[in-house]
């Protein structure tokens, strides 16, 4: 999330983001109230899952049925594709807290299963990727044109400052 911020705040789409520390149900109820109250067009939920180590794979899931729900992680994982080497596919539910107690359209996305050392290493590589790719997605389905942030960051530090206009003239 911290990384998907930063393309989120560059392509102007406004987020609120609960707190991480704030876990277990009690959290769930305060983040499903939180998001009720702010009225967001979509509710996302973003986390790694765990089974016993030989899974992998995407799985945003959604609430059963959810029309909305499902054009947003179509969305999601059509751009994942691109880049994710392995299984991704929704998963409809309707156990899941935030998919049933959000009035906005909630995609609960398991990235990749922490527990397979694959999935774990693709994740730590890919981490801005990822992000961008989301963001991208989330782009095409409100219909804003997508910046790169990064774009111009020629000295490599994550920002783009007068010290990559230093480092391109003195390239040039």
């Amino acid at each position: 999330l911290d990384e998907l911020e930063v393309f989120l705040d560059a392509n102007g789409i406004e987020h609120r983001r609960h707190a991480a520390d704030d876990k277990g149900a009690s959290g769930v109820a305060r983040a499903v109230k939180q998001s009720n109250d702010y009225g967001p067009d979509l509710h996302y939920v973003v986390h790694t899952n765990a089974y016993d180590g030989s899974i992998r794979g995407s799985r945003p899931q959604i609430y059963e049925g959810s029309k909305k729900g499902r054009a947003f992680a179509e969305a999601i994982l059509n751009y994942r594709r691109r880049i994710y080497p392995y299984p991704c596919a929704i998963f409809e539910r309707t156990d899941l807290t935030e998919l049933k107690g959000t009035r906005a359209p909630c995609v609960y996305e398991e990235l990749v299963f922490h527990d397979n050392r694959e999935d774990c290493a693709w994740l730590h590589a890919n981490l801005r990727k990822l992000a961008e790719y989301t963001c991208r997605a989330l782009c095409e389905v409100f219909g804003i044109p997508f910046r790169n942030p990064y774009q111009g960051d020629v000295n490599g530090d994550g920002r783009v400052d007068a010290s990559d206009a230093l480092m391109a003239l003195q390239d040039s």
